[in-house]
């Protein structure tokens, strides 16, 4: 390989992953306890280089979750972990999305993503672990929480 040929396809690798920071990583991950049943987030979608408005919701979660449970919030998705002594187990999570990545989201998984409520530009999903496997929690303590998410899910409002 020629030097200018190294030093074309170098300065276009160069290139591509410079134009790839705008996918990843932009969007920090934060994390809260829950110390409240009354919980308030907020949300928005992501579409490649377009950001939504952001939303704030509120959720009622039961009361023996609390202190039990921590939220990880990536921007468009908030997981919702239960803490045990080998870490954080997924139960659900709720994800904001654009009308696009709404339908593309129905039309490749359907039936595995519920709806929650939508506005004019943004839809509100949730999802369960397959399994008590998926979750790392044992099954017994899964089916008991995950029982309780569509009560949770219910009580959902946009502020």
């Amino acid at each position: 390989m020629t030097k200018q040929l190294r030093l074309v396809v170098l300065v276009a690798l160069a290139l591509i992953f410079t134009g790839c920071t705008g996918s990843f990583g932009d969007y920090p991950t934060t994390t809260e306890e829950v110390t409240e049943a009354n919980l308030v987030r907020s949300l928005q979608f992501i579409d490649d280089d377009q950001l939504g408005p952001v939303y704030s919701f509120s959720l009622a979660i039961p009361d023996e979750w609390v202190g039990q449970l921590q939220t990880r919030n990536d921007g468009n998705t908030i997981y919702f972990d239960y803490m045990t002594e080998y870490g954080a187990a997924p139960i659900f999570f709720i994800e904001a999305l654009s009308v696009s990545q709404f339908w593309e989201q129905v039309g490749g998984y359907p039936g595995i993503y519920e709806d929650i409520q939508w506005t004019r530009d943004t839809y509100f999903i949730y999802h369960l672990p397959r399994d008590a496997y998926y979750s790392g929690l044992s099954k017994d303590l899964y089916q008991v929480l995950a029982a309780q998410v569509p009560g949770v899910i219910t009580s959902f409002q946009l502020q």
